[in-house]
């Protein structure tokens, strides 16, 4: 923690030393591994599983976990797509609650279509799809955060949220999405706003708008002002969630962070 703060990082391959050093610097870690189809083949998962059950067993600061999400559609004409998503998020819950773990990362997966009626029939196939999971994330106990990816505004996930009315079901908002992978140009602190209570989480990180670089949050070109009094505001404070690709830009992230909590 920081100041009071639930701050962690994401790691893609968990190892001894990184716990012990999250350990000392009194951070959480969001676990990566288990987002990934490779490490989900029969052939890798059972000893990956054993090994993070092992490194984690003694860890005292919060987990989190990164769900699966490549190649899932919540939304298909075919009801066969529609069942490995929820398969592989059932599956994702499962492994959650085999490391302790009470939140767990998504994405909606909404793919951009200037049409209204379209957006619509979006929303409304996705809380369809979240209602028929949402007994499985109350029996675990665990916290299913939506993140943004393509959503060009707080409004979709809001609207999924405001129909599932679930303590279970919040947002993440991912502040890097907000700035390659949409044109609407909303600041993060707008994000926030309009997310209002609804966000429990946020992956930090940023980029110079062209592709999803996960820089240390001080270096793009992404508009931070404001956003750290907006989280302020809300009722109970997001978890943050240093979400970078390399060492170094940890570093500076961690470094930065201690300076705006």
């Amino acid at each position: 923690m920081i100041n009071g703060k639930i701050v962690s990082a994401s790691i893609l391959d968990l190892h001894p030393e990184t716990v012990e050093r999250f350990t000392d610097l009194g951070l959480g870690i969001e676990i990566s591994a288990f987002a990934h189809p490779k490490n989900l083949s029969e052939g890798t998962f059972p000893e990956l599983l054993a090994s993070y059950k092992t490194m984690l067993k003694d860890f005292k600061h919060p987990i989190s976990m990164h769900g699966a999400f490549y190649d899932l559609k919540m939304v298909a004409r075919d009801p066969w797509i529609v069942d490995v998503a929820h398969r592989r998020i059932i599956q994702s819950l499962e492994i959650a609650s085999e490391l302790g773990i009470s939140k767990v990362v998504f994405h909606a997966n909404y793919v951009p279509v200037p049409d209204r009626k379209y957006q619509l029939l979006w929303m409304g196939a996705q809380i369809r799809f979240w209602q028929k999971i949402i007994p499985t994330a109350e029996k675990y106990g665990i916290q299913m955060l939506i993140e943004n990816t393509r959503e060009p505004q707080a409004e979709f996930i809001n609207e999924i949220l405001k129909h599932l009315d679930s303590p279970f079901c919040k947002t993440c908002l991912d502040t890097g999405h907000t700035n390659c992978f949409t044109k609407s140009g909303i600041p993060p602190r707008d994000w926030v706003k309009d997310y209002g209570n609804n966000l429990a989480y946020i992956h930090l990180h940023n980029n110079h708008g062209l592709r999803d670089e996960h820089l240390e949050f001080p270096n793009g070109t992404l508009d931070l002002e404001g956003f750290f009094p907006a989280l302020d505001e809300l009722d109970e404070y997001p978890w943050i969630i240093l979400e970078v690709k390399t060492k170094d830009a940890f570093e500076k992230s961690y470094a930065a962070i201690q300076n705006v909590l």
